[in-house]
């Protein structure tokens, strides 16, 4: 399932260099002709001609190094220009030569900020106000690092104290609009945002806002154009570009994709911060790729961060202290995959503690999932320090993060080093990217061997890697396929992946299958009139009839969606995103998956669960055998009937469906891991066999899966 991330605005609007307010407690006064070069550096500067202005301040400094206006004008342009270790630096030599007035107090707050140490930049802030009580940005500022605090209705009342002083004040706007839109408060937030382009029609963070509020209310058409909009005024805004074409692939509008996909590559080529990740996992079938686009992810976002200080040792205890992190223990693919696992762990050697930062739905899977857990901990509400300190206090052993780069996730909390061991499993299909995440639990189907330089964190393969629940229900609720608006005499071929998923190349594919299958139709999944509309259209262009695309619409009831897939004959997967949880549902629930094999995590999933399930002959590696078999299927009544009676017959003896016997595995993967470090001695790659036995796996040979490379 897919998720939205959430691409930060700047802080404020950048701030404007001011006059030089005189130098008597700094060095004196500049002579006239270093006067004159400060003040076409400020020229500059005010007209963003950075590089320029640069050179002039370093020469003033060069001349005259405790001048204090010049340090704080040239820190105030590394700060805009992203060098906030230097600009803090400088700053805080202005501040040690000079007065500590209002505006250089809110450039250093405003440098702190930018560096993650929010409890030092609100107390530059505070310092500030207190200073110049009416200085709008020093407001604008405390807003901002209250609201990266998770402290939302401060927040709110100090961009509300800005707006007074200041009511045309469009940053402000805007960055209020991200506060409603934290609180969930959508249609407020939109208006602030209005509000905020009204005022300033070219101020490029409140369009990209806009656009996540428009993006988690499925306007996606909406959000699509104002990310557009936000790249016409800003050229590579961060993310903006995967997420403008994540939009419109959710809603399957793939005009013009080809160009916009090479334009994505090549700034992902570059080391550009261009797209959060999901959208990348379904554009591109490169490991290389996705492990360079999740590292430019991870410095930009949540770098090591030592703010904590060092990892206290956790407490002798007789039990494995293990926390699973996630923002999805409730009605959602992880919580169904997981609550299994939880249940049956060994109490006697694990005690396990669930990590909240999701919401409390108090639905029937987080209800058992609270009782599953020996503690349930929300850190929702937490800022990623408060949280981190937290955790740090439960003396866990080891952290699971369960999240990856979904929506909801956490991986700033895990920056700070939460446990000895941290472990990505699960929920995100790719390498993290990130130093401080020791192990990713994998499938040597998900993760080939030859591909674990690919990832950044020591690869755990176990016999497979995806947790199912055998205890989930499939309710006897009986469909007809007429009341789903399916032929009774249709073979019905499914997919109720995520829209996203469904690109060109995967659709041209279908669409051929259907020519070749006359009583064939398509059953998808529905997600509105904008959908269904730009997939019939393509449809028709491809030479088949409008109708043979059904849609099915969401049911309440999980146990009746599953019951539902019995209407149809095969599900179809997706490249180079397959389906996770939606091909162990279709399993489950009786019906036989098709997949096709790529190279990465995110393509190989489908191959993963279907050799757990013992039908390794429904994988493909190429498209043309996966058509070829599509079809074959179709046109071979007796073939299919026998594989679904096998199927029927085979599913409770599966291995993907042998909850214990995985958690078993599992188990023994984090006694490996633990054993290492009591033993001091470094994370390595372990594999995992169906005996729960481990062993350590060795270094490549030279010469095999050598230095990922990018595009090149």
């Amino acid at each position: 399932m897919s998720a939205q991330p959430d691409a930060s605005p700047s802080p404020s609007a950048p701030p404007h260099p001011h006059q030089p307010a005189g130098a008597a407690a700094s060095e004196a006064v500049l002579p006239p002709t270093m006067m004159a070069r400060l003040q076409q550096a400020i020229g500059l500067h005010r007209g963003r001609q950075f590089d320029a202005a640069r050179q002039h301040y370093e020469a003033v400094l060069a001349a005259h190094p405790r001048h204090r206006d010049t340090l704080h004008l040239l820190g105030s342009l590394l700060r805009q220009t992203g060098e906030p270790a230097r600009a803090l630096a400088l700053i805080e030599q202005a501040l040690v030569v000079g007065p500590a007035d209002g505006l250089a107090l809110n450039n250093y707050g405003t440098v702190l900020y930018k560096l993650r140490r929010h409890d030092e930049a609100l107390a530059a802030f505070d310092r500030a106000i207190a200073a110049a009580p009416d200085l709008v940005d020093a407001h604008n500022g405390r807003g901002n690092v209250l609201r990266a605090s998770r402290r939302l209705p401060e927040a709110m009342a100090s961009f509300d104290r800005a707006l007074v002083l200041r009511p045309d004040y469009a940053e402000v706007h805007s960055n209020r609009g991200n506060v409603l839109r934290d609180l969930r408060r959508y249609d407020e937030a939109v208006a602030a945002y209005d509000r905020a382009v009204q005022l300033k029609p070219d101020l490029a963070e409140a369009y990209n806002n806009r656009a996540h509020v428009h993006l988690t209310l499925k306007r996606h058409d909406a959000a699509a154009r104002d990310y557009a909009q936000a790249l016409a005024l800003r050229p590579g805004y961060d993310d903006a570009l995967g997420l403008m074409l994540y939009s419109r692939m959710l809603v399957c509008d793939w005009t013009g994709l080809d160009a916009e996909v090479e334009r994505l590559a090549q700034a992902v080529d570059r080391g550009e911060r261009a797209s959060p990740l999901l959208p990348v996992l379904s554009m591109f079938d490169s490991p290389q790729v996705h492990q360079r686009a999740a590292q430019v992810w991870m410095q930009a976002q949540h770098p090591p961060n030592d703010a904590l200080g060092p990892l206290p040792s956790p407490a002798a205890c007789d039990r494995l202290r293990i926390g699973y992190l996630s923002a999805d223990f409730h009605c959602h693919p992880v919580g169904y995959l997981i609550a299994g696992l939880i249940e049956s762990h060994d109490r006697t050697r694990f005690e396990v503690i669930g990590l909240s930062a999701g919401p409390r739905n108090d639905d029937p899977v987080q209800r058992r999932l609270v009782g599953a857990f020996d503690r349930f901990v929300d850190i929702a509400q937490d800022s990623d320090r408060v949280a981190a300190h937290r955790i740090r206090a439960l003396g866990l052993d080891i952290v699971i993060d369960l999240g990856g780069y979904t929506q909801g996730s956490r991986t700033g909390v895990l920056a700070y080093r939460v446990a000895p061991l941290q472990v990505a499993y699960l929920g995100y299909p790719g390498t993290l990217g990130a130093s401080f995440i020791d192990y990713v639990i994998a499938d040597r189907t998900v993760i080939p061997e030859s591909e674990r330089v690919c990832y950044d964190e020591k690869v755990v393969w176990l016999p497979w890697f995806q947790p199912n629940d055998d205890q989930r229900a499939v309710a006897d609720t009986v469909f007809e396929r007429r009341a789903c608006g399916l032929p009774d005499d249709a073979f019905v071929y499914c997919c109720f992946n995520n829209h996203f998923k469904i690109g060109p190349t995967t659709f041209a594919g279908w669409m051929r299958i259907l020519k070749a299958v006359p009583h064939g139709v398509l059953w998808l999944r529905d997600d509105g009139p904008r959908l269904a509309a730009n997939l019939r259209r393509s449809a028709v262009a491809a030479g088949v009839a409008a109708e043979r695309i059904v849609f099915a619409p969401v049911l309440p009831s999980n146990a009746d969606h599953l019951a539902r897939h019995r209407m149809a004959d095969v599900f179809l997967d997706t490249l180079p995103y397959n389906a996770h949880t939606t091909a162990a549902d279709a399993l489950w629930a009786g019906l036989p998956v098709l997949t096709c094999a790529g190279r990465s995590y995110a393509a190989r999933v489908g191959a993963s669960v279907l050799s757990a399930a013992g039908l390794p002959e429904l994988i493909t590696s190429t498209q043309a055998d996966y058509e070829a078999l599509a079809v074959a299927l179709a046109l071979d009544r007796p073939r299919m009937a026998a594989l679904r009676a096998r199927w029927a017959q085979a599913r409770s003896r599966a291995p993907l469906f042998d909850t214990s016997r995985h958690t078993r595995c599992l188990e023994a993967a984090l006694d490996a891991m633990q054993q290492r470090h009591l033993a001091g001695l470094p994370p390595e790659h372990l594999r995992v066999d169906e005996r729960a036995s481990v062993c350590p796996v060795p270094p490549a040979p030279a010469g095999v899966g050598g230095q990922c490379d990018t595009f090149a």
